[in-house]
């Protein structure tokens, strides 16, 4: 398709040139540079296989140029759109934002319609990446790059209407008022054309002439115009033009207007083609070059061109074979590591293209002095380039290579960069990438300004050194670019930089040269010495323009480093040296390493408590350590947080806190000198932020700390053995506390350690972090005391319930308990902690008490502790109710004593005992039948039962004895169900005896059913109902 044969991608291809006239670096001549994406592939030539091209064409007829041309008056007859304000375009368009305007085109419909199918199969590939090996997500990678690189940048808010560049733009303004201009020109507004990355490349201005004459019209010629800003001259309202005239760069590239005259630019991958002949005529004719011709061919030949990985580069036909082929370098590290470099070579062979002769060799380097004929001077150049990528082969086989990896993972798309059904790839099969340069005149063209730079210089560790005293150290330079200014085009401005770097009392040195004298063919052929590239700053604060140079130094406590520093173009033109950007190196001195391995516990010994600590001190960094004078450890009290304790380098305190401050001397090899242990006291305050400490009279700490001299010891720590990491181990005691004379409460104690430290040139004190650790110790208030009731009169438990237990309520107000006091309680029979009860115990009376209690506490074994958890007293519910069997009648002790929330338990010489006994069995009446009677009402079956008892002793009215009946039906053999309970009554015949009633009314069927009754009676003075060992059985029919 004709439209897409000149694509202009700036990201992927673009080029630049200028004319220039009497140069000291270069001959006569127009002079262009390009430059491409390696993942496109290198255009060359080897033997009798030719892929690619970069051709250049100058702009045919006259005037040869669109810088002279009128866009407003003369752009309606042009081979070439040309676009203005005024008028509705469907496929290309201006925005205007407030003082700056942008351009807008859509992108062929076949076009952005095969990078949509594209794109949707790579994202579905995209999704099986985790079944992927590497090599094939590499290859993913790949295709979504060149994807991105020729898709349009789509501006926002919009599907189709992709930024767009415009190599020419005219801006009419309407006539502009005023009187006299006072003999200098009076400008109303300034207007800048804006390159993709915010670079001015070309300006002009409104208003009115020295001599009043209306200039009305603002023309921006360059390529790669992005945007226009327009802004007011100081003074001046802002105004916005009347009508806006603009050519867009891939349109000018696409129009018929270029010479078939064309000159093509390929790499010769030949070897044996790099004679001395060819380096004379064609790599160095641009250059006015002293250099040895016969060594640089020779450097050329076998040193870059016959190189394996050149050679290897050409060897891959599919281009992104070519692109992603790579090398291993091995670079060796200190102590004995290697670091391995897996760099792409063709990526690397357009990084050394920054020096013009490589360039020129790379065929990305054209030069026209003008053998050809004179008209064709100040002509505009359109360079094309043909890339491997367009070929068929190639896309048909990236297609190929990306359906099969698809279809193996789940992805069935049958097309990707190819169109379906076409013989040919379709829409990408002959693409080329097209850049410009508008009219290049031979000119003598200002050198390359000398660049403004400051000098900022730190200094840095070098890790994994051996020998600490003899380390060297790693200083960062960064030289802190001012960005260029003035009218100077951004390609005749500076691209590398030749960095120059000396110490004090030495020579300059290139600071980009391998230090290890590996062999640099640029360096024999190349027009460049070793350079260093800026990097552009793209995080906030980061400078917009910096180099970066890093180099070692023996560690050392002076020296200066100077710089010079000198600016190349893109033409291999040198800017003036810049000198005297010298800074000292002053050598940082840290603090002190600080403590490690911090672990304490408190050790109780006697009456006493200690803390027991063990830490560990780190080698020394000579020499940019401060000296080390002394550890200091402080110790003091944390406010007690039983709940969740906090971290102690995060525990606050309000007020002041006493502390104990332990100072240890340090001796030779950075060594603890233990018979310098000195202590003192210490107030510290808490503001939040730091910990102050002030001395105070060693009174003020012998309440929290006792009078016992600390303890300090080397040990080796099997985890750290000073043998192999250099640490020295120490194990610390001090006491914090005597027991007797603490409260029962939660304690908790901090330590501190730090490392005091002097700078050996100012004598400064450093100190090392100060880690901190915690112990806490808990002394719990003592158990509850019990006072020992009297027990002459022995209670007894209720009588048995229905399933034979027997109950007795202890009454634990008898006690002497506190409100919300805990106590634990213990049972045990009398019979097993004495051999003769019967010398204790007669009836419901306690013969010998002393005799008793004396048991008691010399025999616990037997007691079975009753309270899973302590009781607590609480006055409102003191009552505890203990269970004991109460078939036969048995002597019962409960012990009763005191406890704490910890199971801390009082004595049990210290308990309380209490005596209970079990009821004698009592004698239950016998339940007798009275009556079985099935009758009917009104058809409804029923069944009376009648029972007695006699009435003698068990006729109460508080707990009236009742009967309790089942029943089950025979006929269908089912289980028993209880129907209910019956009520004693007095009866009418026999008032000895108690009557009880009942009419089983839930019958249904006249079947065969067995009845079972059972006596529930209370004794005298009981409140329970005792249950009936014995049953009667009735059957009714």
């Amino acid at each position: 398709m004709p439209d897409i044969q000149a694509l202009w991608r700036p990201a992927a291809f673009s080029a630049v040139g200028a004319g220039f006239l009497d140069d000291e670096t270069l001959y006569d001549g127009v002079h262009l540079r390009w430059s491409f994406d390696h993942r496109f592939g290198l255009p060359f030539v080897r033997g009798n296989t030719a892929r690619g091209h970069f051709r250049v064409m100058f702009r045919s007829g006259y005037p040869g140029t669109i810088n002279d041309l009128d866009l407003r008056t003369n752009g309606y007859n042009q081979a070439f759109p040309v676009r203005n304000s005024q008028t509705y375009y469907p496929d290309a368009g201006m925005l205007h934002y407030g003082n700056v305007i942008s351009f807008w085109k859509q992108s062929p419909a076949a076009y952005m319609t095969l990078l949509a199918r594209c794109e949707i199969g790579l994202q579905s590939l995209r999704g099986a990446f985790h079944e992927l090996d590497r090599q094939q997500r590499d290859f993913v990678r790949y295709a979504e790059e060149v994807l991105d690189r020729l898709r349009p940048e789509i501006r926002p808010q919009s599907i189709t209407q992709a930024h767009s560049e415009a190599c020419a733009v005219d801006l009419y303004y309407p006539p502009f008022s005023g009187g006299a201009t006072g003999g200098q020109p009076d400008i109303r507004m300034h207007l800048m054309g804006l390159n993709r990355f915010g670079q001015t490349v070309a300006s002009d201005w409104v208003g009115r002439y020295a001599n009043g004459v209306q200039k009305q019209t603002a023309r921006l010629r360059a390529p790669g115009i992005a945007a226009v800003r327009m802004e007011a001259a100081p003074g001046k309202p802002y105004t916005s033009p009347s009508e806006v005239y603009w050519v867009l760069c891939e349109e000018y590239c696409q129009a018929y207007i270029w010479s078939d005259d064309v000159t093509d630019f390929r790499f010769n991958g030949d070897p044996n083609y790099h004679t001395p002949e060819v380096a004379e005529q064609e790599h160095y004719r641009p250059f006015k070059t002293d250099i040895d011709i016969g060594s640089a061919a020779d450097a050329i030949a076998n040193f870059f061109v016959g190189t394996g990985e050149v050679q290897g580069i050409l060897d891959r036909e599919p281009v992104a074979a070519m692109a992603s082929f790579k090398v291993n370098h091995l670079e060796e590290g200190g102590q004995g590591g290697n670091t391995a470099l897996n760099l792409p070579v063709l990526s690397s062979l357009l990084v050394a293209s920054l020096d013009p002769v490589a360039a020129r060799i790379l065929g990305l380097y054209g030069f026209f002095d003008y053998d050809k004929p004179e008209a064709l001077q100040g002509h505009d150049v359109k360079v094309e380039a043909a890339l491997p990528f367009f070929e068929a082969g190639n896309l048909f086989a990236l297609d190929d290579a990306l359906v099969t990896l698809g279809a193996a993972h789940g992805v069935y798309q049958q097309h990707y960069f190819c169109d379906p059904g076409q013989p040919t790839p379709g829409v990408l099969y002959g693409a080329r990438f097209c850049g410009l340069v508008l009219a290049p005149h031979l000119m003598q063209q200002e050198q390359p300004a000398p660049p403004d730079a400051a000098l900022t210089v730190t200094v840095n560790d070098v890790p994994a050194q051996d020998d600490p005293a003899q380390m060297d150290l790693l200083v960062d330079s960064r030289l802190i670019l001012a960005l260029p200014g003035g009218e100077t085009p951004p390609h005749l401005g500076p691209a590398a930089y030749l960095v120059e770097r000396r110490l004090s009392g030495q020579e300059y040195s290139n600071a980009a040269a391998d230090d290890e004298g590996k062999p640099d063919p640029l360096a024999d052929f190349g027009l460049l010495p070793p350079v260093f590239m800026a990097r552009r700053g793209e995080e906030p604060g980061e400078p917009p323009l910096s180099l970066r140079d890093s180099f070692r130094i023996p560690a050392q406590r002076s020296d200066a480093v100077e710089y010079r520093l000198q600016a190349f173009d893109l033409f291999g033109r040198p800017s003036p040296a810049v000198e005297d950007l010298k800074q000292l190196i002053e050598l940082p001195c840290h603090a002190p390493g600080e403590p490690s391995n911090l672990a304490c516990h408190i050790v109780s010994d006697g009456d006493l408590l200690f803390l027991e600590t063990t830490f560990s001190i780190p080698p020394v960094t000579k020499p940019l350590e401060a000296i080390r004078q002394q550890l200091e450890i402080t110790l003091h009290a944390l406010p007690d947080e039983p709940e969740e304790p906090a971290p102690p380098e995060t525990t606050t305190w309000p007020g002041i806190q006493m502390g104990r401050l332990l100072r240890i001397g340090f001796g030779a090899n950075a060594e603890l000198d233990l018979s310098s242990l000195a202590s003192a006291c210490l107030q510290l305050q808490w503001n939040g932020q730091t910990l102050s400490r002030l001395p105070y009279a060693e009174a003020g700490c012998a309440e929290q700390f006792p009078p016992v001299a600390p303890v300090i010891e080397p040990i080796d720590l099997p985890a750290l053995p000073y043998a192999t990491t250099g640490y020295r181990s120490y194990r610390l005691r001090i006491a914090v506390g005597q027991v007797d004379a603490m409260a029962p409460d939660a304690y908790r104690w901090c330590i501190r350690l730090r490392i005091q430290g002097r700078n050996p040139e100012t004598s400064a004190t450093l100190y090392s972090a100060e880690p901190c650790a915690a112990a806490d110790w808990l002394i719990p208030p003592p158990p509850p005391a019990v006072v020992q009731p009297e027990t002459a009169a022995i209670p007894v438990s209720s009588y048995p319930d229905t399933l034979g237990n027997s109950y007795y309520m202890l009454d634990l107000s008898v006690f002497g308990l506190a409100e919300g006091s805990l106590a634990n309680i213990y049972q045990a029979r009398l019979d097993r902690i004495t051999e003769t009860p019967e010398t204790l115990v007669a009836g419901n009376c306690l013969l010998d008490r002393a005799a008793f209690l004396q048991a008691a506490r010399a025999n616990k074994q037997p007691f079975e502790l009753l309270t899973a958890e302590p009781v607590t007293y609480r006055s409102a519910d003191r009552f505890y109710s203990v269970a004991a069997p109460g078939d036969l009648r048995h002597y019962y002790v409960l012990a009763v004593t005191g406890t704490t929330p910890y199971l801390q338990e009082r004595k049990w010489s210290d308990a309380a005992f209490v005596l209970f006994t079990t009821p004698e069995p009592a004698a239950l009446p016998a339940l007798h039948i009275a009556r079985v009677e099935p009758f009917t009402i009104a058809g409804q079956p029923r069944v009376r039962l009648e029972y007695t008892i006699p009435a003698a002793g068990w006729d109460g009215t508080t707990y009236p004895p009742k009967v309790q009946i089942m029943r089950r039906d025979l006929s269908i053999n089912s289980a028993s169900a209880y129907v209910g309970e019956a009520t004693a009554e007095t009866g009418d015949a026999d008032p000895t005896r108690l009557l009880f009633r009942f009419v089983d009314t839930a019958v249904r069927d006249w079947h065969r059913y067995e009845y079972t009754a059972t006596l529930l009676v209370c004794p005298d003075g009981g409140d329970s109902y005792l249950r009936s060992t014995a049953v009667v059985r009735c059957q009714a029919l």
